[in-house]
């Protein structure tokens, strides 16, 4: 399958983690490519900046308030021995999947963020549902790869990464 990659991208697969790197090489062909990635996602972060949230995936303050609640109520049961360590961390995990379908069935909903990988993974038009199937991280860098042929930094400021994305949409022109 990875001779279907184009050589340039495989390149920039050296800077995702092993365990992303097989994911997206195994799942290559099913990756939608976004046309005008970089300029979609400046168009919506320069409009609404407070869109834009590095520190977190996808966001929603009414979900995280839920999340943050299951994630006491499950520790307490845990250290009352009703539920063990790994039951505990099996329902988080399967809180925080649903809670990424329900975000990116509406990604634009108020008080939503994403980061730039949230907002690749947004609009890459994937049903939710698939694309909660995904580490996160690496669907993000997936759609960048195949869209643009290259990822923004997924590490930065809310200030470094408008300011990538303007430099990126520009050289897409």
């Amino acid at each position: 399958m990875t001779n279907q990659i184009p050589e340039s991208v495989h390149v920039h697969l050296e800077r995702l983690c092993l365990s992303d790197r097989d994911e997206v090489l195994a799942k290559w062909e099913s990756i939608p490519t976004v046309p005008d990635l970089d300029k979609q996602i400046y168009d919506i972060i320069s409009a609404k900046p407070e869109m834009l949230d590095m520190l977190t995936w996808h966001d929603r303050p009414d979900i995280a308030a839920r999340l943050q609640a299951l994630d006491i109520e499950l520790r307490e049961q845990e250290m009352r021995g009703e539920i063990q360590y790994g039951a505990r961390r099996d329902a988080e995990a399967a809180a925080e999947t649903a809670a990424h379908v329900e975000i990116l069935k509406d990604p634009y909903a108020c008080g939503t963020t994403h980061c730039l990988a949230g907002w690749a993974v947004a609009l890459s038009g994937l049903p939710p549902e698939e694309a909660a199937k995904w580490d996160q991280c690496a669907l993000g860098a997936a759609v960048f790869l195949k869209s643009t042929g290259s990822f923004p930094s997924f590490y930065g400021t809310n200030e470094s990464a408008l300011k990538e994305m303007k430099s990126r949409s520009e050289k897409g022109k």
